[in-house]
Parts: structure tokens; C-alpha cells; sequence
């Protein structure tokens, strides 16, 4: 049995570009991008956001964007949106081996998705724009269509059961609703419908708070 241990979204990915167009019929070029940005555009847009918490502690720490892995939201050329979120694709011996824990036979025969939401804004000027929906959208749906391609080109003929968790610890509004987007397709009848066409069953949890 081959091991697995992947993200679902590599690296330096384009994984839209497109006009969006919004409930109040307002246009915008966008793209969603993986890895993609620089450094000296990371750090602007983050300048930005820092600028716009005024006399407030950002809720943000710096560190989860200096990472070559995050998810940037594009206006134009301008960045104007970062999120550090991981969805990572383990066979049950490499999942116990992450948790520093010895594999046990309960879990044998399973694939574990465990994504988690780190950090996430978007520039203040386009928030309340619908542009945080469509951000964790293009993220969630290239994940789901990765996952679903795996398990029917039998990549993973060897396992029987997917176990989807997706972690968040909420600090705002806006933090919340993006998650609730980013792994609203991963939950529910329809996903477990497909994935069993397929061949599997699944089982899909989420694991947030504040």
C-alpha cells in the first residue's frame, strides 16, 4: 500500500481569474491565487490591514503570511486578500504519525482530510462586497474538485472510508462566515452521496469555535 500525504492544492497555483459579479450588480476582476504573490506584495497588503485596525490590536499575527503557501485574493493586479488554510490528504498510518501517536487497526483502511483555517482578511475598502464568499469559494470548490478527481481515478483504491475535519478558532464575524463558506460543501448528504457512488463512504465534521 502506497503511503498518501498531500495537500489537496499545490503551490504556486492559478486557480481563477474572472469578473465576479455581486448581488449589488458591482463588477470586479478577480483571481484567486496559491503561492503566487511576493513577499514585498504580501507585506504591502498586510501594512494595509494593520493601518486599517487603527488604535485596535489586528487579530492577525504577521507570521501566518510570510509563509510561500498562502491563498491570495487578487483585484486587477492589486492584492488585496490573504488566508493561510491547509487541507492535507493522509493515509491512517501518516495521520497517527502527525499526532505523534502509534497507528491504531480502528482507523485502518481510512483516508483522514484535516483542514484548518489559520488566518484570513480581506482589505477593508472591499469588504461587505461579497468578495470574502467568493475568496473561500474558488478555495473550496478546486479543493472539493481535487479530493472527488483522487478518489475516482482510484489514486486511493486501497482505502474504503474518508474522514473529513476542518479546524478553526473563530475571532470575528467575518473569520466565521468565511470558514462556514471555505467547508460548506465538505458537510452534509450531498458529499456523502458522491463519494459512496465512488466507492467510499465519508463521514465530514466541523471542529470551531471562539
Amino acid at each position: 500500500m502506497d503511503s498518501i500525504d498531500q495537500e489537496l492544492i499545490p503551490n504556486n497555483q492559478i486557480l481563477s481569474f474572472e469578473e465576479f459579479e455581486n448581488m449589488e450588480c458591482e463588477t470586479f476582476l478577480l483571481s484567486v491565487t496559491r503561492g503566487i504573490a511576493t513577499n514585498e506584495q504580501k507585506e504591502i497588503c498586510y501594512r494595509q490591514y494593520i493601518a486599517e485596525s487603527f488604535d485596535r490590536d489586528p487579530t492577525l499575527n504577521e507570521v501566518y503570511f510570510e509563509h510561500k503557501n498562502n491563498f491570495e485574493l487578487w483585484y486587477k493586479n492589486e492584492l488585496i486578500g490573504l488566508c493561510h488554510n491547509t487541507a492535507s490528504l493522509q493515509d491512517w498510518v501518516r495521520f497517527a504519525t502527525s499526532n505523534h501517536q502509534p497507528p491504531e487497526e480502528m482507523h485502518e483502511g481510512k483516508l483522514f482530510l484535516m483542514s484548518t483555517l489559520d488566518a484570513v482578511f480581506i482589505l477593508k475598502r472591499y469588504r461587505g462586497k461579497e468578495l470574502g464568499n467568493y475568496f473561500a469559494g474558488v478555495i473550496r470548490d478546486t479543493q472539493l474538485v481535487n479530493l472527488l478527481g483522487l478518489l475516482a481515478h482510484n489514486k486511493v483504491s486501497a482505502f474504503k472510508h474518508v474522514v473529513a475535519v476542518s479546524f478553526c478558532d473563530y475571532e470575528t464575524k467575518g473569520g466565521e462566515s468565511f470558514h462556514k463558506e471555505l467547508y460548506a460543501d465538505f458537510t452534509g448528504s450531498y458529499i456523502e452521496k458522491v463519494v459512496k457512488q465512488l466507492g467510499y463512504s465519508y463521514s465530514g465534521n466541523i471542529s470551531a469555535g471562539y
